[in-house]
């Protein structure tokens, strides 16, 4: 790969290589590269995006699948949006190597430096690792304490977007097998987890954030894009919500296994207060394993506290009671009237 389009700052090495994609043509887009370059104490490379013109330059793209099961194409830009990215995934696999993967619209906080380093240091824990998720509003599940003030997240349900993220090679090679043919945008790529099995995590709070001041490259999409003078069918939509739920079901159940770790979490900090000070933001609390002295307090207050010895009194008869019975064990009647005389 071309190294010409690097800037080295007067600084340390990186712990990952840093690429960008940009649309080099568009020169507010280089510009703000430029000025990304200047803001992190490490080199960025600078990748240009990948622009077809039309479909009959991309032969790994299915066509004739989308049209079937969607009913609209993917937008020249969503294939050069998924093969810029699959470039560098092929780069990670080259060099072996984690990669950090930046798009030109993107803003990065004052700590994105240390947070790469924090990230370097919980490699074990996740392959893939965003630090922005488009759909915010989606119900996440905590995993692990990044450092004080940010964790990493599990997403049960498609999180979106690849503005910024880390990928090791493992990852790579899974996502390049599932992109041989194109069919899907390269993010709901990403989301599906449950196909290439690999721990997609995202950092909140996010550590990036998207300029909007430049419009999008992938330009419209969907249904609409491709049909606007009419609405969809019944049965696109019936096919459209029967996919959506399918993956939803796919997401939550290949997600049960970190739901139960936050549930036991959510025990230990109810059942025992003193665990969880409110100074102390909740992040840190995935940070490390609980202590064996911590763990054996749990236990005692829990389940394992020494119960009082219930006194045994002797069963009540009917004789203790005063009452006259027969064999069979029914009153006799004079019993019966001297209860309703008393």
């Amino acid at each position: 790969m071309d190294s010409s389009n690097t800037v080295v700052p007067e600084q340390a090495t990186p712990p990952f290589p840093v690429f960008v994609i940009t649309l080099i043509q568009r020169e507010e887009r280089r510009a703000h590269v430029a000025a990304l370059q200047r803001s992190v104490p490490y080199p960025l490379t600078v990748f240009p995006a990948i622009t077809p013109q039309s479909y009959a330059e991309v032969p790994s793209y299915d066509q004739r699948y989308r049209q079937h099961h969607f009913g609209y194409d993917l937008t020249l830009g969503e294939l050069g949006c998924l093969l810029s990215h699959r470039s560098l995934w092929e780069e990670c696999v080259r060099r072996n190597q984690t990669l950090c993967i930046l798009e030109d619209d993107v803003e990065l906080s004052a700590d994105f430096s240390v947070i790469l380093h924090q990230a370097l240091a919980k490699e074990s824990q996740w392959d893939i690792l965003r630090f922005l998720a488009e759909r915010w509003d989606r119900w996440r599940v905590p995993v692990l304490g990044l450092r004080e003030d940010r964790i990493l997240t599990h997403y049960p349900r498609p999180a979106m977007g690849t503005a910024a993220y880390l990928i090791q090679p493992q990852a790579a090679r899974q996502l390049l097998r599932m992109t041989e043919r194109i069919r899907i945008p390269v993010d709901q790529v990403m989301d599906r987890f449950w196909v290439h099995r690999m721990k997609l995590r995202v950092v909140e709070p996010y550590p990036v954030t998207i300029t909007l001041s430049y419009p999008s490259a992938i330009a419209e999409r969907g249904w609409q894009a491709c049909h606007a003078d009419r609405p969809r069918p019944w049965w696109r939509r019936l096919q459209r919500d029967a996919r959506n739920g399918t993956e939803r079901l796919l997401g939550i159940l290949f997600s049960l296994p970190l739901l139960w770790l936050a549930w036991r979490f959510w025990c230990r900090t109810k059942f025992d207060s003193s665990s969880c000070p409110t100074d102390v933001p909740a992040g840190v609390f995935f940070q490390s394993t609980t202590s064996q002295q911590e763990k054996a307090r749990i236990r005692r207050r829990r389940k394992l506290l020494p119960r009082t010895k219930i006194e045994e009194k002797p069963m009540a008869t009917p004789a203790s009671m005063g009452l006259s019975c027969t064999p069979q064990g029914r009153k006799t009647p004079a019993a019966r009237g001297s209860k309703r005389m008393l």
